[in-house]
This record gives structure tokens, sequence and C-alpha cells, in this order.
């Protein structure tokens, strides 16, 4: 498996970057309408334009955690970006943590490597770094002269909030198949989004409170951490 030791990171990050990917459109849905995007990676910008004529846009800094090309990951801290607050923050967590992943350059990715299972290493290396720095979400962008770019956005309003319908959503992102250990996206959601999390001793039922919208939500794991029931526990 590629980048194993980035697994449990990796779904730890994955629900709080879904619902900040969730909030960013919301937000552009609410300023630009129907819109399109484009993003410069050797300057650092993402920009959202509205496709209505009307000459409005959003400009977004983006900070460059890798690029992906070949049967190699190169991390951003590695190609000269060592001032970048993320580049530094990932090396740093792999140095002080021992993540192989993290401290190497440029691990391998595998043998034969196949575009699909570059992309999903891409998605791998973008959920790790939404939960390393509670920034995001993260593009996974194709770069013209072949390979992946992994950017972090910067700049979107911080924080996410536990609506109905997020509420109801979670139930369903939770069961994707790229998530191993449910429990640990649950939780790393609530440790990055400054949520309330409870759980039963056994860690098979976890109830989740965001006192900001009075919005709960409930969950039931069997023994392999796999999700069973959910639901909204709660609404004021």
């Amino acid at each position: 498996m590629y980048f194993s030791d980035l697994v449990t990171l990796a779904d730890q990050g994955s629900l709080y970057a879904y619902l900040r990917q969730v909030e960013l459109l919301r937000r552009l849905d609410e300023e630009l309408g129907e819109h399109t995007w484009e993003v410069d990676v050797e300057r650092r910008e993402i920009v959202f334009r509205s496709a209505r004529g009307r000459r409005q846009l959003v400009r977004l800094h983006a900070h460059l955690v890798a690029t992906l090309a070949g049967d190699r990951l190169h991390w951003g801290w590695a190609q000269g970006n060592l001032e970048d607050p993320v580049a530094e923050a990932l090396r740093e967590y792999g140095t002080s943590h021992r993540v192989g992943s993290l401290r190497a350059p440029s691990p391998a990715i595998g043998d034969s490597v196949t575009s699909f299972e570059r992309g999903l290493a891409a998605h791998r290396v973008g959920s790790t770094a939404v939960a390393i720095t509670g920034l995001g979400p993260y593009y996974c962008v194709q770069r013209p002269e072949g390979g992946i770019a992994v950017l972090l956005v910067q700049g979107n309003p911080p924080g996410v909030r536990l609506e109905p319908s997020a509420a109801t959503a979670l139930g369903s992102v939770l069961a994707i198949s790229s998530i191993f250990d449910q429990r640990a996206a649950l939780h790393g959601l609530a440790r990055l989004a400054g949520w309330e999390i409870q759980w039963q001793p056994d860690w098979r039922y976890a109830t989740l409170l965001d006192a900001a919208t009075g919005v709960g939500f409930e969950a039931t794991f069997d023994s392999e951490a796999r999700l069973v029931r959910s639901g909204i526990l709660q609404a004021a």
C-alpha cells in the first residue's frame, strides 16, 4: 500500500477536508453563482470566476503540499519551499513523530503506478496535510507537463459548522471506501472543527455536538471500526 504510514492521518483529515470543501462551494455559489476555476501552481493561487459574464472572481492563496510524478512523490519542502509554513509544518511533523513518508524528500509511491493509483495517493497526501495543519480544502491538479500537484487552500473562512444537511451527509461520506478507520475519521473531524465528541468505553458508539449550531450527530460502529448506523442526534 502506498504511504501506509499516512493512512491514519489521512483518515483523520478526510471528513474535515470534505466539509471545508462544502463550505467553500457554498461561499462561491453565494458570491459568484455558477463559476469556473483554474490553478496557477507557480504563483500558488486558485482563481474562481463567475460564469455569468460578470467580471467577478475570488482569488485564494494555496500552499504547494507536494507533486506526484512517475513513481515518486516530491514534498513541497524538498522543492525549495522551506519558508512556506505548510511545507515546514509537514516536515516538522514527520521529524517529530518519525513518520517515514513525511521525512523522506521524495518517497516512492510504488512500482508500476497507474494514473488511478497516483490519484488516490494524491488524495491521501491532501487529507494528511489537512489533518496536520487544520487548513483546507485541498485540490489535486493535473499538471500540463504530467503528474499531479496537491495544493492546500488558505483564505477560506475558518471553521466549519454542523448543520442538519451536513450531519445527514456525514453518514454517507463516512462509508466511502477510501476511509479505512471510520472512527478515526469522525474523531479527527471533531478535533479539527472544535466540536464536542464522546465515546462509549468500547469505542463503538459516539455522539458529536457542534455547540454553535446545537446540531448533533450519532454514529455506531462495529468491531472493525465500520459504520453501521448514524443520524442527527439533536437540533436546536
